[in-house]
């Protein structure tokens, strides 16, 4: 997620998607209104999905919450330049190869458990960077 300039991109995990959105577990926290610059990988394509969006909705992640610490869930609402965009989004979305959530895919759930040593260290190092420096 690309947030203007100067600002690093900020990483997430898409939990839900639609045509209109999607829910994002990000290492950042969002604010309500905010425009980002999406690039959403998916795992029967290889060409990334590019979109512009705007933060709908968010909700601070507890530490520890869904297996990560830190950052949010943000509700992202698209906004698909053109007819082709949504077209493309929607042939991804009824594509065979696309799982739909709480069918067991095997390979999310082998992606999510060679992830969470990564988010963990990035949720931790979020973590003493709010904290500010050592005393």
């Amino acid at each position: 997620m690309y947030q203007g300039e100067r600002i690093p991109p900020a990483y997430g995990i898409v939990s839900d998607i639609s045509e209109t959105g999607a829910c994002i577990h990000s290492d950042r926290v969002h604010y309500r209104g905010q425009r980002l610059q999406l690039r959403i990988q998916f795992a029967a394509q290889a060409e990334l999905f590019e979109t512009q969006g705007r933060v709908c909705w968010i909700k601070p992640a507890l530490a520890g919450e869904n297996g990560m610490p830190g950052g949010a869930l943000a509700g992202v609402e698209f906004h698909l330049p053109s007819t082709t965009s949504m077209s493309k989004l929607r042939r991804l979305l009824i594509s065979p190869d696309f799982e739909f959530p709480d069918s067991g895919s095997r390979q999310f759930e082998e992606f999510l458990t060679a992830m969470r040593p990564f988010l963990l260290k990035l949720g931790s190092l979020l973590d003493e960077l709010a904290q500010g420096p050592s005393h």
